[in-house]
């Protein structure tokens, strides 16, 4: 009995996977082809968003301080 709950998560975890990843290919596909579609109208320069980050200075962050006190984030732009 334990053994069919257990393929029972597994089918429903892979069912739930694929369904994302349907969803994720579908949303970004098309919305890719919408915006190239003008070919060589297109800019060729980088879109720089904007991004506002929040971090709790907690042990598990450390690597975004370390980053931002090297001056990672602005040699990136």
């Amino acid at each position: 009995m334990r053994t069919r709950r257990g393929r029972t998560q597994a089918l429903l975890v892979t069912a739930t996977a694929l369904a994302l990843a349907l969803v994720a290919g579908c949303s970004s596909g098309g919305s890719a082809a919408a915006s190239s579609g003008g070919g060589a109208a297109a800019s060729s320069s980088v879109e720089k968003p904007t991004l506002n980050v929040a971090v709790v200075p907690a042990l598990d962050s450390a690597g975004f301080f370390v980053a931002l006190y090297q001056g990672l984030f602005k040699g990136r732009g």
